[in-house]
């Protein structure tokens, strides 16, 4: 049996060879002080999240491919191979998707973490080889731009990585973003859901901007009193534009270094982007119009890793 496993800042993801689901929840961990074993895992500690009391403390245990919290992650992984009918004592393979930022001692930490948890074997498939081979059901994409919440990629992949690079930036960015432009511009300080309800609901595309305005719920500076705020849409999209320079920045420079043999085929079939920042409105027609290249939206953005990564030839998965 092959089990692929993505596990991101803010969401695991786990998939069994032959089944097309992917099971899917959020990399987070509630402890209790008091007891010596997590409280919850999983979904199980959104709730508690929302409504965390001052003795337990709710935090992701796993940052940009660093462990933060080993034990949390194991119990949560098994939780989730229970949940996909998969048993410990049969000893099944796993290939994880690793950012390729990750350093070689933090590869060695997760194999360790994963045999620990009852794998056979385990290896490790690249972030860009594993979106490129899962956005796709034929032969693997040549250009993918994969943007998570904390990191974004792009490589050139021809079966594998020709050419990569990665930044320190994601959807987060995005959410901090629009906090600063109603903060600065607007008097009132939102949560970070509030922003991040605010980021799915907008476009970054100028031709999509609306004249009127959305409702936004926050706390007025200037009274410090709950209160409800109409802010014109061109405001709210305006201020994804200068943090989705970063991401430009990264494709060009990555395109501006395209071996020529590989141009013919990115001109054809343009960029691929994956991850949750794929489902960000307007952006493929904002990429499109910068680089003067197609671009399109895998068909699963946020889980073609994970199906990549059972998808890709085995000497392609890197052994710590």
């Amino acid at each position: 049996m092959l089990i692929a496993l993505d596990v991101g800042s803010y969401q695991t993801r786990l998939a069994v060879a032959g089944k097309g689901e992917v099971l899917c929840e959020p990399t987070l961990v509630a402890n209790c002080w008091s007891l010596p074993q997590a409280v919850a895992v999983g979904q199980v500690a959104v709730p508690i999240l929302e409504r965390a009391p001052e003795r337990i403390q709710v935090f992701q245990p796993v940052s940009q491919a660093h462990l933060a919290s080993p034990g949390a992650v194991q119990e949560q992984l098994r939780q989730m191979m229970r949940r996909s009918g998969v048993r410990s004592w049969s000893r099944p393979a796993v290939r994880l998707v690793l950012p390729s930022v990750a350093s070689p001692l933090e590869r060695k930490q997760w194999v360790e973490l994963l045999k620990d948890v009852g794998f056979m074997r385990a290896s490790i498939v690249q972030m860009p080889v594993a979106v490129a081979w899962g956005s796709t059901t034929a032969d693997p994409a040549v250009a993918v731009v994969d943007i998570g919440a904390t990191t974004s990629e792009m490589a050139l992949v021809a079966a594998d990585v020709v050419l990569r690079r990665s930044i320190r930036w994601g959807g987060d960015d995005l959410e901090v973003a629009l906090q600063r432009r109603l903060y600065q511009e607007h008097g009132l300080e939102v949560s970070q859901a509030t922003a991040r309800h605010l980021k799915h609901q907008i476009s970054c595309w100028s031709e999509d901007w609306r004249e009127d305005n959305m409702e936004v719920r926050g706390r007025e500076l200037a009274s410090g009193l709950p209160v409800y705020r109409d802010i014109p849409h061109s405001s709210l999209g305006g201020a994804l534009i200068e943090p989705i320079q970063r991401l430009l920045e990264l494709i060009r420079s990555v395109l501006d270094q395209m071996p020529p043999l590989l141009a013919e085929a990115v001109l054809q079939q343009g960029l691929t982007l994956t991850g949750g920042g794929a489902y960000l409105q307007g952006l493929e027609l904002y990429l499109k119009e910068q680089v003067d290249l197609p671009v399109q939206r895998a068909p699963r953005p946020i889980e073609c890793a994970t199906l990549g990564a059972l998808r890709v030839r085995p000497e392609l998965a890197l052994e710590p």
